[in-house]
């Protein structure tokens, strides 16, 4: 009589459908932030050179506005708090989303620890059962 192979087991059904949503919308909003903060940062930079220019042509030929210092430094600081924060926002809602992911995959391999050894036949986990109270340790 041939024996046939033993069927892998058959992978649990997925469960909290909504909270996978979350988790994959958080990412998403997580890449569109960091591409508006850049984005927004690049602006400040493009808006600080404007200003500038504007700056130089009023002040006429040859002569430097006193506040043209000032409109550098504000548009790369700008600039550089946008960019900083946005990145940082988009970290903690990427983190967001992966953490909920993690606590899903966490509870299906439980889900599934439990499923297979409630497969057990009883004398396997009274044997097991046995040699965990006696303190010997499995697989040695």
């Amino acid at each position: 009589m041939v024996q046939r192979a033993a069927a892998p087991p058959l992978r649990p059904q997925r469960r909290f459908t909504a909270l996978r949503v979350i988790a994959v919308l958080l990412k998403v909003g997580a890449a569109l932030l960091f591409l508006s903060g850049v984005l927004v940062s690049l602006l400040s930079c493009l808006g600080g050179a404007t200003a500038i220019a504007q700056l130089s042509s009023a002040a006429g030929p040859g002569r430097v506005a006193p506040s043209e210092a000032a409109a550098v430094t504000f548009a790369i600081t700008t600039a550089l708090v946008v960019l900083v924060l946005s990145t940082l926002q988009a970290l903690v809602l990427w983190a967001t989303g992966d953490a909920i992911l993690v606590i899903l995959a966490i509870e299906e391999n439980t889900r599934a620890a439990v499923n297979t050894l409630a497969g057990l036949p009883a004398a396997v986990e009274a044997g097991v059962g046995r040699a965990l109270a006696r303190g010997a340790v499995p697989g040695q």
